[in-house]
Parts: C-alpha cells; sequence; structure tokens
C-alpha cells in the first residue's frame, strides 16, 4: 500500500486541456531552405515566402566551396528556423565564375539599394541631370 506524502501527487486532473493562443504564431514562418540554390532562385524563394534578403558575397578563392560559383553556401536563420513574416535572411554567395557573370548578378545589390538606373531604352539617352 502506498502512501501519498508531501512528494506525492494526487489523481490526475482529466479535464479536457484548453487550447492555448499565442497571437505572434500568426506571423511566424519557417524559413525555407535554400543553401545550394544558384542566387536568383534563391532570392525568388525567400521573397515568396514572406522574408526579406540580405545578400553577402565570398570574392576569395575558398576550396570548401569548390565548384559552388554563384550558389548559396550560407544562410541565416537556418533551413526550418523560425522567423517573422518580413524578417531578413542573410544569405552568403559564393564568387560567380567570369564566364556565369550575367548584367543582373553585378546590378543586384545596386538595385535594391537604390542606386541601380535601368539601361535605357534603344533610342534614348539619359542625360546627366535626366531621370528614367
Amino acid at each position: 500500500m502506498l502512501a501519498a506524502g508531501p512528494g506525492q501527487a494526487g489523481p490526475l486532473n482529466r479535464e479536457p486541456a484548453q487550447q492555448r493562443y499565442n497571437p505572434a504564431a500568426e506571423t511566424m514562418l519557417r524559413v525555407p531552405g535554400v543553401v545550394g540554390l544558384y542566387e536568383d532562385e534563391a532570392l525568388a524563394v525567400l521573397q515568396q515566402a514572406g522574408l526579406g534578403v540580405r545578400l553577402e558575397r565570398i570574392t576569395a578563392d575558398d576550396p570548401r566551396y569548390r565548384n559552388q560559383e554563384g550558389r548559396v553556401v550560407r544562410q541565416v536563420p537556418g533551413t526550418g528556423g523560425v522567423a517573422m513574416v518580413g524578417a531578413t535572411v542573410v544569405i552568403t554567395v559564393y564568387k560567380v565564375a567570369p564566364e556565369m557573370r550575367e548584367e543582373t548578378v553585378d546590378t543586384w545589390e545596386d538595385e535594391y539599394s537604390g542606386g541601380w538606373i535601368p539601361p535605357a531604352p534603344e533610342g534614348v539617352e539619359y542625360g546627366d541631370d535626366a531621370e528614367p
């Protein structure tokens, strides 16, 4: 026969559990994994998920990232991490080989920082003080 002492629990409460509600959970999402994707693919995936992106580049040769030119090699927060909608994910892209370089790769950071000016349409020239 067991006796209930000071360290013993009484009978379990068998009432139905109350549903918990956390309003902050409505603005949270799981961060999709983009490591291994090309830069433009990673940007699209993260932006479609409702996240902002900050792009960092590794420009020096690094044998750890051999054959990964133009691909995302690191992301913070990582795959499956939790972030608020609109939060910024930092992705790191290993340098782009010259034969893979396109105009959009060079202009992406400037475009989103407000410094990029699109090319003039055929037959139009922008002057020093002209706005596109």
